[in-house]
């Protein structure tokens, strides 16, 4: 009992002695005009000259049994600055305010020999696929999104010097937006999501909790959080759905230039190297600017700063900063993402020409993303992955604030919760969801009144036959089914002047895979001559829409059809179906039988339609509203097999084939190239109107549109088959 008294005593006296040679110094960097936080900031202290960079909220926090007598900290485009530290206050918090310089990298004298920071970007490149996360055999982790959109300036202009209430109320509105910044954000998102990722591309990713000020579609906060690529080492990065190329990719010394800004060394005896880049000048490419921090462990990228070295022109500025931990030793993976945009909404400028004042109001959008419950190379189930690589929990837009806590970095700001308090108020006032789904079913072609949606591509159409196509589309909504739809259509042409109706009805049984069960009847016309791999032209489906304007020669067609379609082995999506139609030659296009006088102006057909889509790799959203696809970067398959056959009174037996082939290839330097070839043919005779015209596109004045010669007459060219090739 005394033996383990005295061993207790002693490692209570080793635990204070240990305690008391250690001194902890916490912090923030700050930027000095703003008071917005640093990320990365390079903070040495005293002589041996070890140091760190802070986090990405510009906090930092140093331990060490060293008494700590100043900090040197520094910046790319920021004033150096050393930090006396006195011991009556260091174990308060430090403030520490950077001020701007101006800082730019200018023009560089070449020496003999290598650059430096050559051998460090090379040592990279060659060790990226160890370092990328993105290639481990797994991963799972949780991650907490935060974005708000605040004022960042009112910028205020004197083109000549005037005195007048003009000016005073300029000043006056500057005032007013200063102080709404001062209380509240404009705009709020946060989300909460757990992904998984298994190699080779299997990936999902789960948002379990969403909220936007003034709205409860948790949807937009998914999208408003997708702004950068997950990690700092695919050859091409993304930002805001465009690509750059990255300064650590294959060749990049003879195109970016890198300056070895600092050097430090940390209390691990791990180097770190501060390395700034830019493109060389006159190099023709998408290329960005900024700071790196290479860590000599692995020569892996512990942090980065980016933004567009040529900003385009526009409403939009962004710049990234990403931060990195070793896990295991060995592992390098994200733990902190951050995205500044710099908003600059149209007709924004206050401008009065009498008065020569002129303003332009800047809107900052920051977003802010945490990694946490980080697991590497865990054992993951195949089943746990599908088609769909991103979902909604049902009660993601329901979690309250103890559940919303647990994933926080911290608690909300007073000005958050305001920014959530007043916006929430003023979303209901003036119904901000219902603009919200306005703007959604524009893009769907469908807006929901009550129990009811309105088909607009129905409103309105034009082409040379019909003229001016006036028309009323209706489906029952979601309120009534998501798994039940009917619906019909009329329309009428003031040039033909016929009027045209339909009708539909749908079972949904499985939304996930698509599994979809219909009929359809229509009395309408459709182009002669024509192909097609499915989909409905819309105002917002662009070329397809554009290219209904040139059709001159359309036929009657009275159809009924009943179809069955359904998603399997990820990739692939089949429709089949049967269809019994009547055809009215009004195209002029009639048909004569062998060794006959008389022409058929008309016939009776019954086809059998199978449509098979293969899209190797393709990704889906599952969403409140359906399955909306991501994006793939293999080529995409069409096929059609369509039999032609007598039952039902058809009159014409044949087969036909038809495929396409679309494939997109964004190159490191050279932009993008779209390549789709498209070919058929048809076996048996058959009428004009089932054989195939040349996809023209024509007009005096043309709109550019896909899968189409734009030098080709409209019905100028007639064939049984085709190869056609379309490169962009």
């Amino acid at each position: 009992m005394r033996l383990k008294s005295y061993s207790l005593l002693l490692l209570l006296l080793l635990q204070t002695v240990f305690s008391f040679s250690q001194t902890t110094i916490k912090g923030k960097v700050l930027d000095a005009e703003t008071g917005i936080p640093l990320p990365f900031v390079n903070i040495i202290f005293n002589e041996k000259g070890y140091g760190f960079t802070s986090g990405l909220d510009g906090d930092f926090k140093l331990t060490t049994t060293e008494d700590i007598k100043w900090l040197k900290v520094s910046y790319l485009g920021y004033q150096t600055k050393i930090v006396t530290i006195n011991p009556e206050n260091i174990s308060k918090p430090i403030k520490i305010a950077l001020s701007k310089t101006s800082y730019q990298i200018g023009e560089v004298v070449v020496k003999p020999g290598i650059n430096p920071a050559h051998r460090i970007i090379i040592a990279a490149y060659n060790n990226r696929d160890k370092n990328n996360p993105e290639k481990l055999n797994s991963f799972k982790y949780t991650s907490y999104n935060k974005l708000y959109f605040t004022i960042d300036k009112l910028i205020a202009k004197k083109l000549k010097e005037v005195n007048t209430d003009t000016v005073k109320n300029l000043d006056s509105l500057a005032i007013n937006l200063e102080k709404l910044k001062q209380q509240q954000h404009l705009m709020m998102f946060e989300t909460v999501s757990n992904r998984e990722f298994k190699a080779p591309s299997n990936n999902h990713e789960e948002i379990i909790a969403s909220r936007v000020s003034g709205l409860k579609d948790p949807f937009v906060a998914f999208l408003a959080t997708q702004f950068q690529s997950f990690s700092f080492y695919p050859e091409l990065i993304t930002l805001a759905d465009k690509a750059y190329l990255n300064p650590i990719s294959a060749g990049s010394t003879r195109k970016y230039l890198f300056i070895l800004e600092d050097t430090i060394f940390t209390p691990e005896n791990d180097t770190l190297f501060v390395i700034s880049f830019r493109p060389h000048k006159n190099r023709n490419f998408e290329g960005l600017q900024g700071q790196l921090t290479i860590n000599s462990k692995g020569y892996a990228i512990q942090s980065v700063i980016a933004e567009p070295s040529s900003p385009e022109r526009g409403m939009i500025s962004i710049k990234i900063q990403q931060r990195y931990e070793r896990f295991n030793d060995n592992t390098w993976f994200p733990v902190e993402l951050n995205t500044d945009l710099i908003i600059v909404p149209p007709n924004s400028d206050l401008r009065n020409k009498k008065t020569g004042t002129e303003y332009k109001m800047e809107i900052l959008g920051v977003g802010k993303s945490y990694l946490k419950n980080i697991e590497i190379n865990p054992v993951i189930n195949n089943r746990n992955f599908s088609h769909v690589e991103a979902s909604f929990d049902p009660k993601a837009g329901e979690r309250n604030s103890k559940y919303w806590n647990l994933y926080r970095k911290d608690s909300l700001t007073a000005k958050e919760l305001k920014t959530y308090r007043v916006i929430d108020s003023l979303g209901e006032k003036e119904h901000l969801d219902r603009m919200m789904q306005l703007m959604q079913s524009l893009m769907t072609g469908r807006i929901p009144i009550g129990y009811i949606n309105l088909n607009i591509n129905q409103l309105f159409g034009y082409n040379q036959h019909e003229g001016y196509r006036l028309g009323l589309g209706l489906e029952t909504s979601q309120k009534v089914s998501k798994y039940f739809k009917i619906g019909g259509y009329t329309a009428y042409g003031f040039k033909d002047k016929v009027y045209k109706y339909g009708g539909f009805t749908e079972v949904t049984f499985d939304r996930k895979n698509e599994l979809v069960l219909g009929y359809n009847y229509k009395n309408d016309v459709r182009e002669s001559g024509a192909y097609s791999f499915g989909g409905e032209a819309s105002l917002f489906s662009g070329s397809d829409f554009y290219r209904m304007i040139t059709l001159k020669k359309l036929d009657g067609i009275e159809e009924h059809r009943v179809g069955f379609g359904f998603r399997f082995l990820k990739s692939f999506k089949l429709n089949v179906s049967f269809a019994r139609q009547g055809n009215d030659l009004i195209s002029g296009y009639h048909y004569r039988a062998t060794n006959t006088i008389d022409t058929i102006k008309g016939f009776v057909q019954s086809e059998f339609l199978a449509t098979l889509r293969f899209a190797p790799g393709e990704k889906f959203m599952e969403t409140p509203q359906g399955i909306i696809p991501l994006n793939t970067d293999f080529p995409i398959i069409y096929i059609n097999y369509i039999k032609g056959l007598t039952l039902m009174n058809g009159e014409f037996e044949y087969d036909k084939i038809e495929a396409r082939i679309d494939k997109s290839y964004r190159w490191r330097v050279l932009g993008k190239t779209s390549i789709s070839l498209d070919a058929g043919q048809v076996f048996g005779k058959v009428p004009l109107s089932l054989m195939y015209f040349g996809r023209a596109n024509y007009l005096e004045l043309s709109v550019e549109s896909s899968h189409c010669f734009g030098a080709m007459r409209m019905n100028e060219f007639v064939s049984d088959r085709f190869v056609n090739i379309f490169l962009k």
